[in-house]
């Protein structure tokens, strides 16, 4: 890492919740009590160098699990997860429980070789930050088209007149509304 930033509080243990919060992609095969966590790293490492995102994986799940009798049994102390990192079609390997949310981080950071920035994960996959910035543009940009669709489907002729129209406006005293109309070729 080159940069030193802040990490989240050491204390606060993994959660499906907190991951599903930062980009990571579940899956849950048959049998499995718990679902399996990932977040593609492969577009992240030496500027994207590989040329899949799945080169390079951390996946993680619960350590624990219930027996017949409906009782806890984990593997370890605390709130331990399996942690594996894997590569597409290589197999993977286990690394060890993780505990705390710092731990999963200053994995992914080592594997990396860049500081931790959630804002750099789309759609499961950690970018380098110099894309992540050019997927925030890409989807602000897509937001701002979604809006302006939206406000001009929901406004009323009139309104999209008012709103810099070129086109004339006539009263049709038959109807009582009024009806736009194009004026081409007009003499004076």
């Amino acid at each position: 890492m080159t940069e030193k930033e802040p990490l989240p509080p050491a204390s606060e243990g993994l959660g499906e919740n907190w991951l599903r919060e930062l980009g990571f992609k579940s899956s849950q095969q048959e049998r499995q009590p718990f679902k399996h966590w990932k977040l593609l790293l492969g577009r992240a490492v030496d500027g994207g160098m590989f040329s899949c995102p799945e080169d390079l994986y951390v996946e993680v799940t619960p350590a624990w699990w219930l027996n017949r009798n409906g009782e806890r049994v984990q593997a370890g102390a605390g709130n331990p997860w399996h942690c594996w990192i894997g590569g597409d079609g290589r197999g993977f390997v286990h690394v060890r429980h993780l505990q705390t949310r710092d731990d999963l981080i200053r994995l992914i950071a080592a594997l990396t070789g860049l500081a931790w920035r959630p804002e750099d994960v789309f759609y499961g996959m950690l970018h380098t930050p110099k894309r992540g910035g050019e997927l925030r543009a890409e989807e602000a940009a897509r937001e701002a088209r979604e809006v302006a669709r939206e406000r001009t489907r929901h406004s009323s002729p009139r309104q999209v007149e008012r709103e810099g129209s070129r086109d004339e406006t006539q009263s049709d005293p038959q109807e009582g509304r009024s009806s736009s109309t194009l004026q081409v070729g007009k003499g004076s």
